[in-house]
């Protein structure tokens, strides 16, 4: 299952949006450009599912933030997502503004199976309040989409994403719920130097405070410690062993041997890029989230390291999405041309993305001898 297009209007720096998505994809662009925003795409959508619309738009900062600065209540803002999976679906919705807040004009979700032409359609028509199921499907329509019962839960004021019958349409279809499982991953290397306390998820937090936990259960199991040390020593040849300790009862600590040592150097004494890997190893390898969102992902690690990163990201993708941001260009150097999207504001000040190697100036450049595409991006070219 992965994300295979989003649409967007009227978010952030992004007035309109319309971009296709693979299994490995590096946005790259200038500071300010929009990398954050896209991202703040999913985390809204995230947001929304788990805590509800309100306080997701709360959470961005209120309708003041959401919005393009430029368009404000002129236009609704409107997502769009398109899933690519053994049960392709959509999912859009569409708010709607005045001088009072907001009204949702919009709350689709569209179900096909593999069968060219059909399309199931469940959709709320908000201005009358009434719900309302487009059947082309006949019987192949999953039962959740027939069950009267379960329409009579749905709330009117509330998008379908954040009411419990959005997760039982997934369950029922044998889908991963991509809506509700987003983390979008942002390494603070300090906080895995700190003792962490023994009670708390098992899944790593988006800054990795529960670092000492995730490993924990990981270095117990043999085979997953087998994998995990394969690719520590891959990036950190010098490293023996790594061992979570229980510190004062109640916490739990991460602690590092080298080869040429027999001393363990607790977290608070080892590298912010040391700790950043480590983290980086267990959200792409153990985590099971059918998405994986980051900014950065080579933040605080030395270049020499890029390559076999962008080679771990690409592997990875094989198994979940990848969606990375960078603004290094030697992660652009070593990611395929097939695999990068470039944002760039547009003359009005909104945020654009487009795939560079399908613009015929840039693949004009590429046939030169001499320059890629790292090149053209150093020299502010890829926009042309």
């Amino acid at each position: 299952m992965m994300i295979k297009q989003i649409e967007v209007k009227n978010f952030k720096t992004f007035s309109y949006q319309k971009i296709d998505l693979g299994s490995f994809n590096v946005l790259i662009g200038a500071n300010a450009s929009g990398k954050s925003n896209f991202l703040q795409i999913f985390k809204f959508i995230s947001d929304i599912a788990h805590h509800g619309l309100n306080n997701a738009i709360s959470m961005q900062g209120g309708l003041k933030y959401l919005r393009h600065t430029n368009i404000a209540n002129q236009e609704n803002l409107m997502l769009k997502i398109v899933i690519d999976s053994n049960h392709p679906l959509s999912y859009e919705f569409s708010l709607e503004f005045d001088e009072t807040g907001f009204k949702i004009v919009r709350d689709k979700l569209a179900y096909a199976p593999n069968i060219e032409g059909s399309v199931g359609e469940f959709m709320r028509n908000h201005i009358n309040g009434e719900l309302k199921t487009t059947n082309t499907l006949g019987e192949l329509m999953p039962d959740i989409f027939k069950n009267k019962h379960l329409l009579g839960t749905l709330k009117p004021n509330k998008l379908l994403l954040e009411q419990p019958l959005f997760k039982l349409i997934m369950a029922e279809m044998n889908e991963n719920d991509i809506f509700n499982t987003l983390s979008i991953y942002d390494f603070d290397p300090k906080q895995p130097k700190k003792a962490a306390p023994i009670a708390g998820k098992i899944e790593l937090e988006e800054d990795t405070s529960n670092l000492a936990i995730v490993l924990k259960n990981i270095l117990v199991d043999k085979d997953k410690r087998r994998q995990f040390f394969n690719l520590l020593t891959y990036l950190l040849p010098f490293v023996e062993d790594v061992r979570i300790e229980e510190f004062t009862e109640k916490h739990l600590i991460l602690s590092l041997k080298e080869n040429h040592s027999n001393l363990y150097l607790p977290a608070t004494f080892l590298s912010e890029g040391t700790i950043n890997i480590i983290s980086l190893i267990v959200a792409l390898y153990f985590d099971e989230k059918p998405l994986f969102l980051m900014e950065e992902p080579e933040k605080n690690i030395y270049p020499c390291h890029f390559s076999k990163i962008v080679a771990m990201l690409k592997e990875v993708s094989d198994e979940k999405q990848i969606i990375v941001t960078t603004h290094h260009s030697e992660i652009v150097k070593y990611t395929a041309y097939e695999n990068i999207l470039f944002i760039l504001r547009d003359k009005e000040g909104a945020s654009k993305i487009i795939r560079p190697y399908e613009k015929e100036e840039v693949k004009l450049f590429l046939q030169s001898d001499g320059i890629s595409i790292e090149d053209l991006y150093l020299d502010d070219l890829l926009g042309i």
